[in-house]
């Protein structure tokens, strides 16, 4: 078995003892089980949709209509996160992010914020949490989520699945 299978054994072996027993998981490797460089679990009931190229983000859908979007690209974390929030600010108004703060998650050091806003095409109030992950090669991880403001659930269970971020070494 080599390290890759091995972690991804002990990662779901994990979620299972962690998880509540009523909600099934899957495991979603990134960007394939080939060439994962991190994995995050998600409910069974999300619906995930694969990027078509490395440039764009998987998307993972919930019930509720929260959403989760990841990729890792060659770049600078700045650079990245300047990016991000630049995008936010062209799609949502009366914009509201955090601070940056430094967080270890699984060996990682990510940089993390938090949001609000209001969608610029509906007015629907918006949360957000992201968190971005330098990798040693030079690659950037971006995984963000949003949800409806009176979506608790959702945003909830979003961020369990940003949080389970796990890199494969």
């Amino acid at each position: 078995m080599n390290k890759f299978s091995l972690t991804l054994l002990f990662v779901a072996a994990f979620g299972l003892l962690a998880a509540p027993s009523t909600i099934a998981q899957q495991l979603i490797a990134y960007p394939n089980q080939d060439e994962a460089i991190f994995v995050i679990t998600i409910p069974d009931d999300w619906e995930i949709t694969q990027a078509e190229s490395m440039e764009d983000y998987f998307l993972v859908e919930g019930p509720t209509g929260a959403a989760l979007f990841f990729r890792a690209m060659p770049g600078d974390i700045e650079e990245t996160i300047e990016e991000n929030f630049a995008y936010l600010e062209e799609n949502f108004e009366e914009l509201e992010l955090s601070e940056l703060e430094e967080v270890e998650s699984n060996g990682y050091v990510a940089l993390v914020a938090n949001g609000t806003g209001n969608d610029v095409e509906d007015g629907t109030p918006v949360i957000f949490g992201m968190a971005w992950f330098a990798f040693p090669d030079g690659r950037v991880a971006e995984i963000w989520f949003e949800a409806a403001a009176d979506d608790e659930e959702g945003a909830k269970t979003a961020k369990a699945i940003l949080e389970s971020f796990s890199p494969v070494e």
